[in-house]
Parts: structure tokens; C-alpha cells; sequence
């Protein structure tokens, strides 16, 4: 007996119990999953759609009232504000044409009213005094031109030409760069003392006197008056041929 235990202690401690014999083949059978997936079968939200159709007719019966009124206002306001910031009127458009009567020699002078006239003693003893034009507003380049003297005190024309006619070519420039616009000068009015009662070279009768001196221009042919201009001055003799004479 106790023989038989030692042996089978031994062998236990020595390679364990033998293995009981084994078939390789798999007898083991797998479980099919036999669980039925339940659809949900929630029924469909089947709540009625509100069919009540709303029978209330909200009929406006305000008549707005159509506004009749009518404007009748007339905006008479004009705007009468000159520009005087824009280039100077094309002189060719306006009508009529401006004369400005002057003197001068060599170049036009303008001559402004209540001026001294200078009367210049010429080198063949008589006395002059020189006429200019200024004509601006005209397609004329040659005119002609008419100019008178006279006394305010007795109406008389104290000069040999009465009046002073000649044609005269228009030259610029004119200030403001009129294009239909140009002056003459040198024109010489020859003066004649002894019509004031005074010798032919006593220009004394002439010290200080109010002279009126007028111009016309026509066309070359005379046939159209362009323009005139009249202005009124006090005669002195020019300094380097006679004292300034008090008016």
C-alpha cells in the first residue's frame, strides 16, 4: 500500500498524469446565432394635418383718399450769377462793335475823360495833337476813320481838318487777346489857333481849354458805321515846348 503511493507520487512529480489520448478533429460545434434582430415596428407619427380652413374674409374697406393736390409751384428762381472767372467773350460774336478813342505816335494811348490832351509843337513850326482808335467787336481789319476837336466853351473846332479822315489798318495786340479786335494811332490833327482868335503859332488861346475829341469808324467804303466815342480832356502843351497851363 504505501509502496503504491510512493510510485504514483513519483510519477506525478516526474512528468505529471499522461495526457489522455486526443482526436485532432474539432467536435466542438459553434452555436449559430439564432437571435432575430426585431425591426422596430414604431408606428409612423400619423398626426392628422389641420384641414380647418380659415373661412375669415378680412375685407379692407378703407379708401385711402388719392392725394388730388396738384403742384402748381413754378420755380422762378434764375440763377443771374456772371461768371468772371471765364476767358473773355469771343469779340467776333458781339454786336455792336466798342470804339475807345486815345492818342499816341508809336503805339495806341488810351485817353480817359478829364486827362490832359498834350498839343505838340512840330518841327515845321505848327501844332498837333495825336489821335488813336481802339476798335474791339469787329471782323474789319481796314477802317475808316473821322475824328473831330472841339471847343466846349464856343463850339468852334480849333483845327485845320474838320474833321480828321483817313483808312487805317487795325493791328493788335488789344488787351484780353481779342482776336476780332485792333488799334490805330499816329494819326496827326493838325490844330489852328487863329480860329480862337489867336496868331498861328499862339498856342495860348488853347492853354487849359475843355476840348471835346470825337471819333467815328466806318467800314473801309464808308458805308457802315462800326462805332464812335467822344471823351472830354483839358489842352496843355507838351513840357518840352511850353509851361503847364492852370485851367
Amino acid at each position: 500500500m504505501a509502496s503504491r503511493f510512493w510510485l504514483v507520487t513519483l510519477v506525478s512529480v516526474l512528468g505529471g498524469c499522461p495526457a489522455a489520448p486526443s482526436d485532432d478533429t474539432d467536435t466542438d460545434t459553434d452555436t449559430v446565432d439564432t437571435d432575430t434582430d426585431v425591426v422596430d415596428t414604431d408606428v409612423v407619427d400619423t398626426d392628422v394635418v389641420d384641414t380647418d380652413t380659415d373661412t375669415d374674409t378680412d375685407t379692407d374697406t378703407d379708401t385711402d383718399a388719392v392725394d388730388t393736390d396738384e403742384d402748381t409751384d413754378t420755380d422762378t428762381d434764375e440763377d443771374t450769377d456772371t461768371d468772371t472767372d471765364t476767358v473773355p467773350v469771343d469779340p467776333c460774336s458781339v454786336s455792336p462793335a466798342e470804339v475807345h478813342v486815345g492818342g499816341g505816335a508809336r503805339f495806341f494811348e488810351p485817353i480817359v475823360p478829364g486827362q490832359d490832351l498834350e498839343i505838340f509843337h512840330g518841327i515845321q513850326g505848327g501844332w498837333h495833337h495825336w489821335v488813336g482808335v481802339d476798335v474791339r467787336y469787329t471782323q474789319d481789319e481796314f477802317v475808316r476813320v473821322f475824328a473831330t476837336l472841339t471847343d466846349v466853351a464856343t463850339g468852334i473846332h480849333p483845327t485845320f481838318q474838320d474833321p480828321l479822315e483817313a483808312v487805317v489798318q487795325l493791328v493788335g495786340p488789344v488787351p484780353g487777346n481779342f482776336q476780332c479786335a485792333g488799334t490805330a494811332f499816329g494819326l496827326q490833327h493838325e490844330l489852328d489857333f487863329t480860329t480862337l482868335g489867336g496868331a498861328f503859332n499862339d498856342w495860348s488861346v488853347m492853354c487849359g481849354t475843355l476840348l471835346d475829341i470825337h471819333v467815328e469808324v466806318f467800314s473801309m467804303d464808308g458805308s457802315r458805321l462800326i462805332g464812335s466815342d467822344t471823351v472830354r480832356v483839358t489842352s496843355q502843351p507838351y513840357p518840352g515846348d511850353g509851361p503847364y497851363c492852370v485851367p
